[in-house]
């Protein structure tokens, strides 16, 4: 698949599914559905993992990987299609162990 066009289908999925801008996984499966619609591939909802792991191999469908690393992308030049949940800052994280380990060797 050519790259304009992955990038394309992520941008519409993301503007499309509230639930996509959220999760990877539901970003995945709207990217594939896609896809899966445009070389009327099976319905991607009934196929076997293995099936599906052949087809990410043998590039039928776009990778997670690819998939994830471009929705970065486009979020980050469009913020509005970022997600809505609040993400722990690292500060919040660091305080988070240092309870964690003090708590643990108390």
């Amino acid at each position: 698949m050519k790259f304009s066009t992955t990038i394309t289908q992520i941008k519409t999925a993301l503007e499309k599914n509230p639930t996509a801008r959220e999760f990877d996984s539901d970003l995945m499966l709207v990217v594939w559905d896609m896809e899966a619609f445009e070389k009327d591939l099976t319905n991607i909802h009934n196929i076997t993992v293995p099936e599906l792991f052949r087809r990410i191999r043998n590039k039928e469908l776009t990778s997670p990987d690819t998939i994830t690393r471009l929705s970065r992308l486009i979020k980050k030049a469009h913020p509005e299609l970022k997600g809505k949940r609040k993400r722990k800052s690292e500060e919040e994280v660091i305080q988070e162990l240092l309870v964690y380990k003090k708590d643990l060797f108390a």
